[in-house]
């Protein structure tokens, strides 16, 4: 994850996929897919991590490894904003976002809210972007959990808006930090302002 040598990285993670694909070993094909598509995906080899996530996309489904397959979703969805096929993307992050809000899993659902901060923030809309971020940060904070801030510098990830003076900036994301989590995930995947804090701004 600190790209400290992902050479070797990439050479462990073949290797461990050639062993279990000779024991026909159906967990370690996967997981050791999904590193190596990790490997291409931190050396910016965007199109040659694709097929190594989407078959391992393919064997945690077969699996029925929720945890697993909501990550290579989420792996596969930076792909795709990489290669800008935002429409993948969504997909992609929407799918991840959903099993991770099933199983409550925070870290998941955090960088899930930040997912689509970065979509809504590349197509225009920094505000909604911001609020999520600012979702994100909120729960990450409340949680311990501090997995998202190292996700967020490896994909030079910022809550900022160049479009947006100082106090609206600080104004979205305060906005943002006052959602529940259910409120922030319908934000997130359906763009639902909660009724509640419509005076806190306009709904998108």
């Amino acid at each position: 994850m600190d790209r400290a040598d992902l050479k070797k990285a990439g050479e462990y993670a073949s290797e461990a996929l050639r062993l279990f694909r000779a024991i026909s070993d159906e967990p370690g094909i996967a997981k050791a897919l999904w590193a190596l598509g990790n490997v291409h995906r931190l050396e910016g080899e965007y199109r040659a991590a694709v097929p190594a996530l989407q078959e391992a996309i393919d064997r945690f489904r077969r699996l029925d490894d929720r945890f697993n397959l909501a990550w290579s979703l989420h792996t596969l969805g930076l792909v795709s904003f990489h290669l800008d096929d935002l429409g993948k993307a969504r997909e992609y992050w929407r799918e991840s976002l959903e099993t991770f809000a099933a199983a409550r899993d925070v870290s998941g659902i955090a960088m899930g809210f930040d997912n689509f901060a970065s979509l809504a923030t590349r197509e225009g809309d920094p505000v909604r972007g911001l609020r999520l971020a600012g979702a994100s940060g909120v729960m990450t904070s409340a949680s311990g959990a501090g997995l998202r801030s190292v996700v967020n510098a490896l994909e030079g990830r910022s809550a900022e808006s160049r479009s947006l003076d100082q106090t609206e900036a600080e104004a979205a994301a305060a906005e943002g930090q006052e959602l529940t989590t259910e409120e922030a995930i319908a934000y997130a995947l359906q763009g639902t302002w909660p009724q509640r804090l419509q005076k806190a701004g306009p709904g998108v």
